[in-house]
């Protein structure tokens, strides 16, 4: 419980810089997005790069969910969707996602019908205390991963057998 509480805590901190960090992009910008938003009503496109204090920020927008395939190694691309699921048939590995950008993730697990499966997280999922969080182990359980990415790694917290 200590562990989760930390990282919570830390999620929390994490998103609450998020927030400032958008709004302040927002006040910047605001005459871009009224652009954008005239651009969208008459269908057209919007690409390009905006710059922000020396920084060059790359916008892109996928809230599709997916499925992972349950394998020895599970892969999962950032870039097909910021959620994603997966019911462990046995005990698995997460492997470093793909396309890691900026961004907040969330994972699914679920225990198939047998359950006790366990799954082991590649070495850029960050824990609180460097332990990842023990799975749920009944059959269906299902455990909720949110992560917070910093386009190198992704700090992670947990809601454990959620029901």
């Amino acid at each position: 419980n200590t562990i989760n509480a930390v990282a919570n805590a830390a999620f929390i901190q994490a998103n609450i810089a998020r927030n400032h960090a958008n709004a302040a992009f927002d006040r910047a910008n605001a005459a871009n997005v009224l652009a954008f938003n005239a651009l969208a009503r008459t269908g057209g496109t919007v690409t390009g790069n905006i710059t922000f204090s020396g920084h060059t920020i790359t916008f892109t927008s996928n809230l599709a969910s997916q499925t992972l395939t349950d394998q020895s190694t599970i892969n999962w691309n950032l870039s097909n969707g910021t959620v994603a699921t997966v019911t462990l048939g046995d005990n698995r590995t997460l492997a470093n996602p793909t396309n890691l950008r900026v961004g907040s993730y969330i994972l699914h697990i679920y225990q198939d019908g047998v359950g006790g499966r366990t799954l082991n997280f590649s070495s850029s999922y960050k824990w609180p205390a460097g332990f990842a969080p023990p799975l749920s182990t009944d059959a269906g359980a299902h455990d909720v991963f949110s992560f917070v990415c910093d386009g190198i790694n992704m700090y992670g917290s947990f809601l454990p057998d959620v029901k």
